[in-house]
């Protein structure tokens, strides 16, 4: 078995060699632990697995591939860990790596788990392979529970969708009663051959996102269905669309990849020869081979001369399949090729069975959760977007091409098409100048790309207030200024502007100005185009459901910014809205008298003061600023109205 004359052996350790031979002689057994350790260790595989669950649920990703990995370390040949890093690999785009997966983990998983082929059918569906979808969703229904049949259903429909039999589409998807995929999925059919009947369908749909009088500007993590407009041509989009991202995970995912899963597994029994297949020397041109060879990651041996095989008793490991290794290095120990094969142990008499535990319904309906095909708000407003074109209804149609682009920028390239609501001839805010996505665009009007004060001729301050609303401080703050009899304008953030929609509605009641502080309140200097462009409609979509009218300022977070910052602001009809006054030193020490003398004693005409809408020393400082104000001859007013008074043109 072993040529000692070989230069990489003669290098291995004396210890280590004999190691190697005894472990080859021994054919050491794959799982022999005692019955309470399994248990121990069952127990903790389950713990970890529903953590994994919980990170890839709230999209940590990151953390997830990290516990991924580590999950592989201590259970290199578990079925269950095939499944979750394939659900992972489904979330981050890396369907060919899925696919493997999967494979992999139906030859190993108990007959009665519906996940692995389920998930092969999604891969299957993702790369338009219609006939290796049909056969694993009939394998993964044929165990399914009555819930996993329904995932399985709106599978089939966007499958026949998928392949232009969209009434077929129809038919699976009205099975599925109050599901909003199984809706999106009929109503895009429907409208692609009935315009007529498929729009009051598409405008149910997408009424039924509307949450507080907001329509969705947030896609639901996991997968989704994407119709025809989706970015590679697959019908199924992954929860993380970046690319960049994407093939970061692909690469960190890449860790002990599975083996593909060809042909029928090979029975054995008894004490067998084992080795690679066809002529090593042939295959690779090099004479001085070494094969290590491994059972189930349990090393049998190594050999160095044709057929490179060890003598493996098959009777020391339990009936099954087993995943057999094949290294083969050169003479320096480089490592050329590596080959898998799964044989199936059958010895009679053995008793023993591969270790394969399934999950516990809580975990396993968890995992299964992931697997959920959500619909994505975006199909469907593109298609209301052009149905309105088609029925010349530019207001609606603007609305709708905004809040795909809010939804994602890079679908059908609406990002590239938003500049054309904003800035095309004859437009207000939400209207198309002409029937067409491409009317003649007008040159516009001068005007500063940024606004950092008034002019100095007036006698006004603009108060502002950024990062709200705050469910606890905003209503004290309105209260003041109700009492002190002054408007001011407020930058808020869209996801709490969301949570708070009747704190908006008062504000816009009471006089004051909403406007654009981003929808999540990141660094905008470090953030990508796309995601910046997200940014502003998502909150300009919020603003204007909530209040009726769309922002002309945007306030960079922290203030971070930069010309490209700047320049997706007046695509979005908004110039930067600045400040001449900070007085955040003052809030910070939480007295309102120090907030109050610091704005009073720096207000100068023209001045834009920059206050925060969660801080109470703020909160409480109005009625003593508005006084002090008033003694210095200086009027507040709100920011549009300082820029109109100065003279400054807005978008």
């Amino acid at each position: 078995m072993f040529d000692l004359h070989n230069p990489f052996v003669r290098r291995v350790t004396g210890a280590t060699l004999s190691g190697l031979l005894v472990a080859a002689a021994l054919a050491l057994p794959t799982g022999r632990v005692s019955a309470a350790d399994t248990d121990s260790a069952i127990t903790k595989r389950n713990d970890r697995v529903a953590y994994l669950v919980h990170l890839m649920d709230t999209q940590r990703y990151a953390e997830a591939a990290q516990g991924v990995q580590q999950l592989f370390i201590d259970y290199p040949t578990d079925a269950g860990a095939y499944e979750v890093r394939g659900v992972l690999q489904l979330h981050v785009g890396a369907f060919q790596q899925a696919q493997r997966d999967f494979e992999y983990a139906r030859s190993m998983a108990d007959a009665s788990d519906p996940l692995p082929a389920y998930g092969l059918a999604l891969c299957a569906i993702a790369s338009r392979n219609a006939d290796a979808a049909d056969k694993m969703l009939a394998n993964a229904e044929a165990v399914a529970t009555p819930t996993e049949r329904d995932d399985i259903s709106i599978a089939r429909a966007i499958e026949a969708d998928a392949t232009g039999d969209t009434a077929v589409a129809v038919r699976i998807a009205g099975t599925v009663s109050n599901n909003p995929t199984a809706q999106e999925i009929a109503a895009l059919a429907v409208y692609s051959t009935a315009p007529a009947t498929g729009l009051p369908m598409l405008e149910q749909f997408v009424a039924g996102g509307v949450l507080n009088d907001i329509p969705r500007v947030i896609e639901e993590t996991g997968l989704r269905y994407v119709g025809p407009g989706s970015h590679n041509g697959s019908p199924i989009e992954p929860s993380l669309t970046e690319p960049v991202l994407q093939g970061m995970f692909a690469q960190r995912l890449a860790y002990q990849n599975a083996p593909s899963a060809t042909g029928a597994d090979n029975v054995v029994m008894g004490v067998t020869a084992i080795g690679p297949t066809g002529d090593l020397s042939a295959q690779i041109g090099q004479a001085d081979l070494v094969v290590t060879i491994s059972a189930d990651d349990q090393l049998l041996g190594m050999a160095n001369t044709q057929p490179f095989q060890v003598s493996w008793d098959t009777r020391k490991v339990a009936n099954g399949t087993h995943l057999l290794k094949f290294e083969i290095s050169d003479s320096h120990g480089a490592v050329l090729q590596t080959q898998y094969r799964k044989v199936k142990v059958a010895n009679p008499g053995n008793d023993r069975a591969v270790p394969c535990t399934p999950f516990p319904t809580e975990v396993a309906d968890g995992l299964w959760s992931l697997l959920h095909i959500h619909p994505a708000y975006k199909a469907a407003e593109y298609a209301l977007a052009q149905a309105y074109i088609a029925h010349k209804d530019r207001s609606r149609a603007a609305m709708h091409l905004v809040i795909t682009a809010a939804l994602d920028a890079e679908y059908r390239s609406v990002g590239d098409m938003v500049g054309q609501v904003f800035h095309s001839v004859g437009s207000d805010s939400f209207q198309l100048a002409m029937a067409s996505y491409n009317p003649p665009v007008k040159a516009a009007e001068p005007h500063p790309g940024e606004m950092w004060s008034g002019s100095p001729k007036l006698r006004e301050v603009a108060l502002t207030f950024d990062d709200g609303p705050s469910p606890q401080v905003t209503p004290i703050l309105l209260d003041n200024l109700k009492k002190a009899g002054i408007t001011a304008t407020f930058f808020v953030v869209g996801i709490r502007a969301s949570a708070a929609p009747d704190l908006l509605r008062r504000m816009q009641a009471e006089g004051h100005e909403v406007e654009n502080h981003t929808y999540t309140h990141p660094n905008l200097d470090q953030t990508l185009p796309q995601h910046i462009l997200e940014e502003y409609l998502r909150n300009g979509v919020v603003i204007r459901s909530l209040t009726g009218r769309w922002p002309k300022f945007l306030r960079p977070p922290g203030g971070n910014s930069n010309p490209q910052v700047m320049e997706i602001a007046h695509k979005c009809g908004m110039i930067g809205g600045f400040w001449t006054i900070d007085a955040l030193r003052a809030e910070d020490s939480g007295s309102s008298d120090e907030v109050a003398d610091y704005v009073v004693s720096k207000a100068r005409p023209g001045a834009i003061v920059l206050m925060h809408n969660g801080s109470e020393a703020t909160a409480g400082a109005i009625q003593a600023m508005a006084a002090g104000l008033k003694a210095k001859g200086l009027k507040c007013v709100t920011l549009q109205e300082l820029a109109r008074h100065s003279g400054i043109d807005l978008p």
